[in-house]
Parts: structure tokens; C-alpha cells; sequence
């Protein structure tokens, strides 16, 4: 007698890297995928992770407002926020151009928190909490005062999966000051970085883009711990890589089409699609109707070779398969810590 069929169980994960304004081409593909499948992003995915920028994104795209905040925005709007809010940056090319960058320009991190339309406390995401996140989030940080990782949880924030004597207040930030954080750089002086949780703990922490630049290994790690009863963990990885790459290295924008497996321990599939994302980098600062422009243009760009870089079997797939409820793969409470042998990064959260 044959063995029944074994259920799919899908847990879907994206993962948003930052790369300032230009992470505003990001949202303009999330925009077109919200138009196929007809779903805003967080009815699509069962965790979002993002860094910098992207963590930016992330958060406008999934927490709930409040105080007449119009929250979240579809993926359309989100995009102009973050074009009309965070400065273009190209990183510099050589040690000398990284000097003159230093000497004659305010860092990009600091001219991002300057304007106050997301980093501050009456702007989109000042009256937005953690745990009001419409789907799981996390965003990685780094805290300066003890050096090590930290990571902002959503399902913390909202009081699950505690440890004994652990409140959830302690996990819990405002929007806005998430958004500061993710936008420090943690070599940045002259600025302590000092935000508090609605415990009124004390933190200080910066951007977590310095260690991790693609937070996709993040992303995968934490759907591992999240959601033990999916049998398949499908991470779409949506990051701006080097058009030439290492000699010897896999392609992956090349394989993009092709989703990458490989079967855990636990019998868990692990499916990773990555979209590599188009950049061109500017001669300097432009007017922000020029760079919504451009923005638009790497977007088209890319969508335009949907059949190729697999955009177009994915929103295919997402408008035929409705996301699982998360309370379907889940972990139960009771998660198991891990070993001593675990090569798990510890959090500070």
C-alpha cells in the first residue's frame, strides 16, 4: 500500500537588501507584482526581512498606522517615499575617491535621517509600532554599545515566542526609530544612536547593511526557526549585486530563473529565487523627478525580462497558489533553543 501524498507546505520569505534611494526599484517590482496577483505584499509572504533602506521599505509596505497615518502603503507609493525621502548613494570606487567622499560630503546615512518624513516622530512611520506588523518582519541592526548583532522581531514585539521573565515591551520600537537605526552607519561618530523600546529600554544601534549587505542568509535562517511545520522554505531575494562577478563564483542573476534547492536535515526544501536587481550609478546628486525617472526605467528594465530572470513564473505561481495561513506552518510555542553546537548567530534580541 502506497504512502499518501505528502501536503506542500510553503512558507514564503522576502528578502529586501538597501541600497538607498535605488532601493526604490525594489518597490517598483513589488508594485507590479501587487498589480498581477491582485494582493498588497504582506498578504503575499509569510516573513519580509529587511536591511537599511530595505528595512525602510519593508515597513512601510507592512505596519499598521495610527493617528489618521495612511499605513501600510502598496508597494506604488512606498517607492516614492523612499525616492522622494533617502539620497541617491554610490558607494566609492577606490581609497582615494572614499577620501574625497569623506571630506566633502555629508554621509549618506546622516542626510537620510535629516529628512524627517520617515525617520521622524510625526513623519509616515512615527505613530507605527513593531507589533502592529500585518505579517512577520525582521530587521537586522548592529548594537554599538556591546558589539554584536541585534534583531528587531516582530513576532517578539507582539509577544511570541518569549523566554521566561521576557516581556514583549522590551521588543517592541517605533517605526521611525527603526528606520534611523537601519539607515546608521555603525562607524558613523557624533551621534550616538540611542533609541528606547516601549519598555523604555535603552538601545544603541546602527544599520546592519555594514555586516550583512544581502540579508537573504537571515532571511532563510529565520523561517527555519518560524515555521517547522512548512515542509518547503521559498525565499525570494530581491538585492542589487555587481553585474561582474567574481571569478569562480556562481551567476546567480544568470540562475535567477532557476530556484536553487537543497534538503535540510529536518526534511525541510529550501528554494531561493534571486532577483538581481539593475543599477546605474549617477555622475552626482540629481532632481528628484529625474531620479523617479530613472528609478522607473531600471524597474521596466527589469520587468521586461521577467521570462528570463523568473519574475514571471513567480507572480504566476502567487496569483494560482494563495499564501498558507501562518498558524499552518507555524512553530507550536514551545521553540527549542539551540544547541551548543549550532552555528546560529546570537542575537541580541
Amino acid at each position: 500500500m502506497s504512502a499518501p501524498p505528502l501536503t506542500k507546505r510553503v512558507a514564503r520569505v522576502l528578502s529586501i537588501a538597501g541600497d538607498g534611494a535605488r532601493t526604490a526599484v525594489a518597490a517598483h517590482v513589488l508594485a507590479e507584482l501587487e498589480w498581477r496577483t491582485g494582493q498588497p505584499v504582506h498578504r503575499l509572504f509569510h516573513l519580509i526581512v529587511g536591511e537599511g533602506a530595505g528595512a525602510v521599505l519593508t515597513m512601510l509596505l507592512t505596519l499598521r498606522g495610527a493617528g489618521g497615518r495612511v499605513l501600510p502603503l502598496d508597494a506604488e507609493a512606498a517607492g516614492i517615499a523612499i525616492e522622494e525621502s533617502l539620497p541617491d548613494f554610490n558607494p566609492p570606487r577606490s581609497w582615494l575617491s572614499q577620501v574625497l567622499t569623506r571630506l566633502t560630503s555629508e554621509p549618506v546615512d546622516r542626510r537620510a535621517r535629516a529628512n524627517l518624513s520617515l525617520t521622524g516622530a510625526e513623519g509616515l512611520l512615527g505613530a507605527a509600532n513593531l507589533s502592529s506588523a500585518l505579517t512577520d518582519l525582521a530587521i537586522p541592526a548592529f548594537d554599538t554599545a556591546n558589539i554584536r548583532p541585534f534583531l528587531f522581531r516582530s513576532w517578539k514585539a507582539q509577544g511570541l515566542y518569549l523566554s521566561d521573565q521576557e516581556g514583549s515591551g522590551r521588543f517592541d520600537f517605533r517605526g521611525s526609530d527603526i528606520a534611523a537605526a537601519a539607515l546608521r552607519h555603525p562607524l558613523e561618530v557624533g551621534h550616538n544612536g540611542s533609541i528606547q523600546a516601549r519598555s523604555r529600554a535603552e538601545f544603541r544601534l546602527s544599520g546592519g547593511g555594514a555586516l550583512a549587505p544581502d540579508p537573504v542568509s537571515l532571511a532563510a535562517l529565520q523561517a527555519r526557526q518560524l515555521y517547522r511545520r512548512a515542509n518547503v522554505i521559498q525565499t525570494v531575494s530581491l538585492s542589487f549585486g555587481s553585474l561582474t562577478p567574481v571569478k569562480g563564483a556562481p551567476d546567480w542573476a544568470q540562475a535567477g530563473q532557476r530556484a536553487l534547492s537543497q534538503i535540510t536535515a529536518r526534511g525541510m526544501a529550501e528554494q531561493v529565487l534571486s532577483l538581481n536587481l539593475p543599477t546605474q550609478d549617477a555622475e552626482g546628486p540629481v532632481p528628484t523627478h529625474v531620479l523617479q525617472r530613472q528609478m522607473r526605467t531600471l524597474a521596466r528594465r527589469f520587468l521586461q525580462d521577467g521570462e528570463r530572470n523568473g519574475f514571471s513564473a513567480l507572480t504566476e505561481e502567487y496569483s494560482n497558489h494563495p499564501k498558507l495561513p501562518h498558524t499552518a506552518i507555524r512553530t507550536p510555542q514551545s521553540l527549542a533553543p539551540a544547541t551548543r553546537t549550532s552555528l546560529v548567530p546570537r542575537f541580541a534580541t
